[in-house]
Parts: structure tokens; sequence; C-alpha cells
């Protein structure tokens, strides 16, 4: 496997464990948490990257995994697509699977 497809896989396994909205990560009480803290238990499409990076900047499949994202999904940013009122862990999820078949 790749390291683009790798690093999918993994953000996409957080997000499949759980999902929200409005911060990066939450623990079970619904607190924003750290995306790699321990306690956290739901990651944004973004905060799913930031886990799998960990307390790092950054990774380059961080970064392209986002741009691929982007671009299979039609929007600029993956925070605001993720945070629509109307998206579901469902879509997430599709997008996600979209992205990890073609890297």
């Amino acid at each position: 496997m790749n390291e683009l497809k790798d690093h999918l896989v993994k953000a996409r396994s957080y997000i499949e464990k759980g999902w929200t909205q409005g911060e990066y990560a939450r623990d079970k009480e619904g607190d924003s948490v750290t995306s790699w803290d321990p306690t956290a238990v739901c990651w944004c499409a973004r905060g799913a990257f930031r886990a799998v990076d960990g307390n790092y900047p950054s990774s380059s499949a961080s970064d392209h995994s986002v741009f691929l994202l982007a671009e299979i999904g039609h929007f600029d940013s993956p925070t605001l697509w993720n945070d629509y009122s109307k998206r579901t862990q469902q879509d997430v999820l599709a997008l996600f699977d979209k992205a990890i078949a073609v890297a």
C-alpha cells in the first residue's frame, strides 16, 4: 500500500470509530480534546488526519490526503465541508472511500 492510501485508511478508521463536527476531536463527555489525546472518541475529517500524525506537524501524506479529499469532494475546506449542518458520518466515510479507491 502506498503512503497516501495508508494515511487515508488510518484516518478513515478514526472516523469510523466516531465522528464529530465543530472540533477536531472530542472525548466521551463531548468536550474538545486534541486529536491525538487518548481520551478522544470522535474526530472530524481534519482531526482524523491529525490523529494519524500524532503530536507532530502535518505530514506530507496528511497534506496530500486533505488535497485529495477536497479535489474529489469539490470543496476548498475540509473543515467547512465536514461541519456543514446536513453532513453525516456516512457522507464523510463515503468520501474517504472514494479517495482511498483512487489513491
